[in-house]
């Protein structure tokens, strides 16, 4: 994406300078406008515009020297970063990118609290800007401008953290102290505390519908406070247990806070003072954080796993959980106007998710080089130099940008990997630019003449010959990180101003060659090559220069569908809690169907190897694999004595209700005896029976049960009669309340019989 455009989508974001939502807007939690974003990377030392609609870098921005401690908050179309191992702020202007204090100025950025370090944080409204230090309990109110401070340090809660402080929707500040229970309320020019708000302890402040919610952990409650005053609204009870691992977020547009602790997700509503709705996600101490709401769904980021776990509000359900970033990593979630960012404060690593759970991966910076593409619009007079005899990672000497340089085309492919491959500055946002400066060859001045200090006019040897003059050339790639089999896009282009190279041959680090100024290579294992291109000019010179290349495993998703009530598990996969995995592809797959108590399980579909319940595959590409079970009634064992009942919608031997009587008559002395499994016969209990003979019992299916032949005729048993209730029969009857068993004759006694049942629910 060229300058140009990033140009102009930073002027419509200052035009349009969307208020803030959230939870105060603090550097913890980054905010973002018109559905994009001011994203931070603390290795780099930067802040990159991230355009949701497009899921393309539009800005990349150097704030600091680089590091671990860089935050963000951002204010309509500017952003403010806060630098913690400096204890410095950092303004920049989303209209022209320009950063005040200018980090070319050798200072590390305004310090309106001077001992501030990591404790530092921000907090900006349209009207005002408050620097606060968390560790010593102080703030101030500083310009939104200049970032000087205005007025002197003031007290603030003495305990309060990250955690507990947010700026609400009319630009007032709230505090909570963990270690008395105060809150302070900074707001239209006056400094209250309301007294033991809280019990002492640990406590939250979250935002929810743009008023502070007062989370106590101790006393288990959630109040929404009344502006100015700080009293309770609304309380609602939360159902938490001691040592709970609790995470709290409130919803931007309604009294409403998402709670989220032993794994479960409950929504606490405050005009009905109640937590009705929940929802499972996994396991306690899973690592979950704090939820962002759009669109009627819920994200919840899992730091353990790296997934996001995507909740429809209206259902209560869980939709969709993808894994956006690597597992373990502590990464941001942000949304605003139906786009939901995530983050790597730390790495170039960043993206889009969307609301079906569609995630695009964004590189904020190249990680080899990861100040090109840097703008650098307001770089002082008096540090040009510097700047230009920098050398970057090529070895190639920064050179003086024109008054309007312009920007490079980019190669055809994935925008979002596009790195642009040189610093460029954006042209104003209107009118026609001036043509750019004559070039004139460079030349070397002699050493003085004489004691006039006049100096003589340069000889021919003074100026070096075209031909002997080295060329530079960069690599333009349509991405630093691909995936194994994914198809890179390079492309070799002059950067010294002069013709372009008229031939170019590649040497891709894997044994293969190419020719041509633009190729495309893919490469089929995951590793770290070096790309080499030696280009040819029409004069005869060449040059070489090369980049790394850094490939991974393709990855695909495996997707578990189950039908009925039974689980799947293995290779991450818990379904029905977890029925998505991301994997490398060519993995080998074990899955582990277990009905358990109330499903049995029936198949496999999609599944190249099955062997009853478990399924192995190797999925090479996005795959579905769907299991089925049927939903099971009742199942057991039982002896049933002579002329007992058997209830096979329960289990109960001897019930008052029942589907199968086990009938025996004795005649007078001398007689046969007879016995018949006896089903309800035109009685009450309407049940019908049928008997299938020998046969496997586990074959049988409840798909099979419906179509059978039932009657109400018995079937005998009995020792001097026909006997079809031998060892290993199954007969199958359908029960009074319309469901279907199968019933397995275990074995035989004088006057009773074993059996084993599977009673299905009907449908």
């Amino acid at each position: 994406m060229t300058r140009l455009v990033a140009w102009t989508l930073a002027a419509v974001l200052a035009v349009t300078g969307l208020a803030l939502a959230g939870s105060g807007n603090s550097a913890e939690k980054p905010r973002l406008l018109s559905g994009a974003a001011w994203l931070p990377s603390a290795r780099a030392g930067q802040l990159a515009l991230l355009d949701g609609s497009t899921a393309e870098v539009a800005a990349q921005v150097k704030v600091s020297s680089g590091g671990r401690g860089l935050e963000v908050v951002q204010q309509g179309a500017h952003a403010y970063a806060v630098d913690t191992e400096e204890g410095a702020l950092r303004r920049v202007d989303g209209a022209t990118f320009a950063v005040t204090p200018a980090l070319a100025s050798g200072t590390p950025g305004a310090r309106p609290i001077p001992d501030a370090r990591e404790g530092l944080r921000a907090f900006a409204s349209p009207d005002h800007l408050y620097a606060v230090d968390v560790e010593h309990g102080v703030f101030t109110e500083a310009d939104a401008h200049t970032l000087a401070r205005r007025g002197a340090l003031q007290p603030l809660a003495a305990d309060a953290d990250a955690q507990s402080t947010v700026l609400d929707d009319t630009g007032t500040l709230w505090a909570l102290d963990a270690r008395t229970g105060d809150v302070d309320i900074i707001g239209a020019g006056r400094h209250t505390t309301r007294r033991h708000a809280s019990t002492p302890g640990p406590g939250r402040l979250v935002l929810a519908g743009g008023s502070p919610v007062l989370v106590d952990l101790t006393r288990r409650t959630a109040s929404l406070l009344r502006p100015g005053s700080g009293e309770a609204a609304s309380t609602v009870p939360l159902e938490l247990r001691e040592g709970d691992e609790v995470t709290v977020s409130g919803s931007p547009g309604s009294p409403r806070v998402y709670v989220i602790s032993r794994g479960v997700l409950t929504i606490c509503e405050f005009h009905s003072t109640s937590c009705a709705s929940s929802v499972r996600l996994g396991d306690s101490g899973q690592g979950f954080g704090q939820a962002v709401e759009t669109g009627g769904r819920l994200f919840v980021p899992n730091y353990r796993t790296g997934k996001v776990w995507i909740v429809d509000l209206a259902g209560t359900r869980v939709v969709a959980q993808p894994r956006v970033i690597t597992p373990t990593t502590r990464f941001q979630l942000l949304t605003r106007d139906g786009v939901v960012f995530f983050n790597d404060p730390v790495s170039e690593r960043a993206g889009v998710v969307r609301l079906d759970g569609e995630v695009i991966k964004v590189a904020k910076y190249d990680p080899a080089r990861p100040d090109k593409g840097v703008v650098r619009p307001d770089v002082p007079q008096d540090d040009k130099q510097n700047r230009n005899n920098k050398d970057d990672r090529d070895g190639e000497a920064k050179p003086e940008p024109s008054a309007t340089p312009l920007p490079p085309d980019p190669l055809p492919g994935p925008s979002q990997d596009v790195v642009p491959s040189q610093d460029v500055v954006p042209p104003p946002p209107t009118g026609n630019p001036p043509p750019p400066p004559t070039t004139t060859a460079p030349t070397r001045l002699p050493p003085t003449n004489g004691d006039d200090g006049a100096s003589d006019p340069p000889t021919p040897s003074d100026s070096p010959s075209p031909s002997s003059t080295p060329r530079a050339i960069t690599i333009a790639a349509t991405t630093t990180a691909p995936t194994a089999g994914e198809g890179v896009g390079l492309e070799v282009r002059a950067t010294d101003g002069g013709t372009a190279p008229r031939a170019a041959a590649w040497d891709f680090g894997d044994t293969l060659t190419g020719s041509g100024l633009s190729v495309t290579h893919a490469w089929n294992e995951s590793r770290t090559v070096q790309v080499s291109v030696t280009a040819t000019f029409d004069d005869g010179r060449t040059a070489t220069t090369s980049i790394p290349i850094a490939v991974s495993a393709r990855t695909v998703t495996l997707t578990v569908s189950n039908t009925g009530a039974g689980t799947v598990t293995g290779q991450g996969i818990d379904c029905g809690v977890d029925c998505q995995e991301t994997l490398p592809a060519g993995t080998t797959v074990t899955l582990t169907a277990a009905g358990g108590a109330a499903a049995d399980f029936r198949g496999w579909l999609g599944c190249a190897q099955p062997n009853g319940g478990v399924c192995t595959v190797t999925v090479h590409q996005d795959i579905t694999i769907s299991s089925s079970f049927a939903d099971v009634v009742s199942s057991g064992q039982a002896v049933v004595e002579g002329s007992y009942t058997v209830d096979l919608d329960n289990g109960r031997v001897g019930a008052g209700s029942w589907d199968i009587w086990w009938y025996q008559a004795s005649f007078t002395q001398g007689l046969e005896e007879s016995a018949q499994m006896t089903p309800g016969r035109g009685s009450s209990t309407g049940s019908t029976i049928v008997n299938l003979g020998v046969t496997d019992f586990q074959s049988i299916g409840p798909e099979q049960l419906p179509g059978l032949a039932y009657s109400t005729e018995a079937i005998p048993g009995g020792p001097d009669v026909p006997n079809q209730l031998v060892d290993g029969d199954v007969f199958a009857v359908r029960t009074k309340t319309g469901n279907y068993s199968k019933v397995l004759v275990v074995g035989r006694g004088r006057w009773d019989i074993t059996i084993r049942w599977i009673t299905y629910k009907s449908g």
